[in-house]
């Protein structure tokens, strides 16, 4: 008896050991195959979350990608970053958000941690992830994980019988810019106690996760290493967006933690209500408007000025002064 039990102990660990192998096997083959080539005109790469990914419509940009994506983490995009630079020598320069709503601790720790991010984002970057990370989030998540380990197991086989390696199109959604019709804030604000929202921001002792800051500056040296210039950009914004209550508290942990690295801020570009789909992101209108602007900004050599912030607000003044 004790020979039978101790047969099929021997036989579910050489059955699990053989299932996590072939997960890591089936990570590994889709990592070295996966491809995250863009156009070789591309030479502005944009990150981060749904401020970006509502702003920048990149088809109205010369020379820009946008792969930002609502709810991303710094944990995912330093993995994305890592991919598309190894693959698109011809980038020079990245974007990356940075905003108001990412130093309260519990939304960074929700888009990390919470079950519904987490499914999502492992099913995607697992064969990227070193295994450092996979344990990680392993060990923080056993359920979450385990769970979708089978899922992630058939998602990636079903990809090698498919070669299915592009991770830049809408069968591997890595980002992009996000084309959205709705225009709710004259209806939100109808509804919402903006100042007790924004004084509720003002006086709130959260602050940032040091795992979030750790990942953001992990891609800052990354792009160091790698002759990438960086900057931190905040997308605009509209002007009342409750989050910008913690203003005084974002610029003291900006100039803190990212002193060195340059800050572009296009959060007062004007916008009416009509741009903007909620308290927060910008609709079709808005980043069009916004898009085109910052185009010709661009054209106008922003990246070569020796003060940008100082070009940016002239130039949304100036912008300003039209619309009034």
């Amino acid at each position: 008896m004790k020979l039978l039990i101790g047969q099929f102990c021997l036989f579910v660990v050489a059955t699990i050991i053989s299932i996590l192998l072939l997960i890591q096997f089936a990570d590994y083959f889709i990592n070295k195959k996966s491809s995250f080539k863009i156009s070789k005109e591309t030479k502005i790469l944009i990150l981060g979350n749904s401020h970006p990914e509502c702003a920048f419509n990149d088809s109205l940009i010369s020379n820009v990608s946008n792969f930002a994506s609502s709810g991303e983490s710094s944990f995912y995009a330093l993995y994305k970053l890592k991919k598309v630079i190894e693959q698109n020598n011809q980038i020079t320069t990245v974007f990356i958000e940075f905003n108001n709503a990412q130093i309260v601790e519990s939304e960074m720790n929700r888009w990390l941690w919470d079950e519904s991010f987490l499914s999502h984002r492992y099913l995607i970057y697992s064969p990227f992830l070193t295994l450092t990370d996979k344990f990680l989030l392993f060990k923080t998540s056993f359920n979450t994980i385990f769970n979708l380990l089978p899922i992630s197991l058939s998602n990636n086989l079903l990809k090698i019988v498919h070669h299915e390696y592009n991770y830049t199109n809408s069968a591997n959604p890595i980002g992009g810019y996000a084309y959205l019709k709705k225009e709710n804030a004259d209806s939100l604000l109808k509804h919402t106690d903006i100042e007790k929202k924004y004084d509720s921001f003002k006086n709130s002792r959260e602050e940032i996760s040091d795992f979030h800051i750790e990942r953001l500056v992990n891609m800052v040296e990354y792009c160091n290493v790698h002759k990438i210039q960086l900057y931190l950009i905040r997308s605009p914004m509209p002007r009342f967006f409750p989050t910008l209550g913690n203003e005084e508290k974002f610029q003291r942990i900006r100039k803190l933690k990212f002193k060195n690295i340059e800050f572009l801020d296009f959060s007062k570009f004007p916008l009416n209500n009509n741009d903007v789909v909620d308290l927060e992101h910008l609709n079709f209108r808005g980043a069009r408007k916004f898009s085109i602007w910052f185009n010709n900004i661009n054209k106008m050599g922003l990246l070569e000025k020796s003060n940008k912030q100082e070009f940016i607000n002239e130039k949304i003044n100036e912008l300003s002064n039209l619309t009034k």
